[in-house]
């Protein structure tokens, strides 16, 4: 740096805390990710795997913790870095031309635009899919339980006869039961 001119204080405060904040972002995410993956490997290598055992994993109960690390080194840890970028070239360039401070300023600022959208579309695709795998586990649990209330209902059925007599009997009797309750029939 040359001393002939002095750097605005406001400029180095902004540097500071950046670069404070910055390695503060990545040494957060950094410590989360090495308390996690253990707890991924361990799960992962298991012999023996149910859905039960995936979903007892401490990675997938501290779902919040693992996406929290993932925004803060990903999208806030690079977010970080260009502006850091952006002041660094203001700190070294002040005193020599301001022409390359905004130079390297306004090709930042595409970026930046670029790198937001980026990270918006793909954390939108993300939620989208986790969206669609738990809908479609909704249907697979609607479609059991039809087939379990149909599997009863055939069982009632075949264990009353199939005389007239029964039928109406069967009928009462299953209007009163408690699948029928679920499927909202009502005695009449």
């Amino acid at each position: 740096m040359n001393a002939s001119f002095k750097v605005p204080e406001p400029l180095l405060i902004t540097f500071v805390i950046c670069t404070v904040l910055l390695i503060a972002v990545h040494m957060l995410a950094l410590m989360i990710s090495t308390c996690i993956l253990p707890n991924v490997e361990a799960v992962a290598n298991l012999h023996y795997q149910t859905q039960k055992t995936v979903f007892e994993s401490p990675h997938m109960k501290m779902n919040f913790i693992v996406e929290l690390a993932w925004a803060f080194s990903t999208v806030l840890g690079i977010l970080l870095f260009l502006v850091e970028i952006c002041i660094l070239c203001w700190v070294k360039f002040y005193g020599l031309t301001h022409r390359a401070a905004w130079v390297a300023t306004g090709l930042l600022i595409p970026i930046l635009i670029i790198f937001v959208a980026f990270a918006a579309h793909f954390y939108l695709r993300l939620v989208s899919h986790k969206s669609e795998v738990y809908e479609d586990g909704i249907k697979e649990l609607q479609l059991l339980k039809d087939q379990l209330l149909t599997e009863e209902d055939d069982r009632a059925g075949k264990g009353n006869g199939n005389d007239s007599a029964s039928a109406g009997a069967t009928e009462a009797n299953t209007a009163g039961s408690p699948s029928a309750a679920r499927r909202g029939v009502q005695v009449v």
